[in-house]
């Protein structure tokens, strides 16, 4: 009787660890019929869990998004433990991405855990989008763009930055030293010194050299800032 009331109290501690956990934990059969579901689980696919028994996890996974579940199966399958992305419908039809990962029980079940990450891809493709943006409109600038460490590296530049300047590509302008840009190496310590003792400046003329070697006079507005404790000068400039 005490190994049969041990037994038991083992389950509802097992069984209370899993309602409470922060993510969604389910449990399925072989078919991937679901047998159980925490309240995690219910509240991020919107089922309650009598519904959600009676279905299969085919059942909550969108037509066009298998290959995400089968490349997990497939590893349980190889006696591992499977792990993916990908997403899960909702009750009420709406996608909900999430981070999966499941085992293989001793009885033949499978347990899987499962993390909304909706907001983290959400946040993700704003982030792309936004870089996407403002390269193309770094890259399509009319006005030379260009951004450079004040120990004469170039970090990036635009095609128009590469035309003034006579070079084929910005491609072409990364494997240059600035200082290459300047006629006398005091013209570029003397633009940096002031910079550092203004932060910013505007419609500041420079004097600088073409690949070919013939001059150009430019107007530049730049700031200067720091990255993990690298001065980096960003500007644009006119010819």
């Amino acid at each position: 009787r005490s190994v049969v009331e041990g037994v038991g109290r083992t389950e509802e501690k097992y069984r209370l660890m899993i309602q409470s956990a922060s993510e969604g934990i389910v449990i399925l059969d072989r078919s991937g019929k679901y047998i159980d579901a925490n309240d995690k689980a219910v509240e991020m696919l919107g089922y309650n869990r009598a519904e959600l028994i009676k279905m299969n996890f085919w059942d909550t996974t969108p037509q066009d998004q298998p290959a995400w579940m089968q490349s997990c199966l497939a590893k349980l399958g190889g006696g591992g433990a499977g792990a993916s992305e990908g997403l899960l419908r909702r009750k009420d039809g709406v996608n909900v991405y999430v981070e999966a990962s499941a085992t293989v029980l001793r009885n033949g079940n499978m347990m899987g855990i499962i993390r909304d990450v909706t907001e983290r891809k959400r946040a993700q493709e704003e982030l792309r989008l936004s870089q996407q943006k403002y390269k193309s409109l770094f890259d399509n600038s009319l006005a030379a763009v260009y951004r450079f460490t004040t120990g004469g590296k170039f970090l990036d530049c635009n095609q128009a930055f590469a035309k003034i300047f006579l070079h084929s590509s910005p491609a072409d302008v990364m494997e240059r030293p600035t200082s290459e840009f300047y006629f006398e190496p005091k013209v570029h310590d003397n633009f940096i010194r002031h910079l550092r003792r203004r932060r910013a400046l505007t419609d500041f003329e420079l004097f600088l050299r073409r690949r070919d070697g013939t001059p150009v006079w430019a107007i530049t507005n730049v700031i200067i800032s720091e990255d993990q404790g690298v001065e980096i000068v960003h500007g644009t400039l006119i010819d």
